[in-house]
């Protein structure tokens, strides 16, 4: 499980039409040590979700 004390911000608006799922925000490239875990951010939108 991962915690974080980090503040965040969330936005939530109501489209008025439907929207296609796109990636807002993805990381190139993550580097990790075998056998270590790794995260792999990918943000997204659409609607509906």
């Amino acid at each position: 499980m991962v915690v974080s004390i980090t503040a965040g911000k969330i936005i939530v608006t109501e489209p008025h039409a439907s929207t296609l799922p796109r990636v807002t925000f993805n990381q190139a490239q993550v580097r990790t040590e075998e056998g270590s875990p790794a995260q792999l951010p990918c943000v997204a939108q659409g609607n509906p979700p």
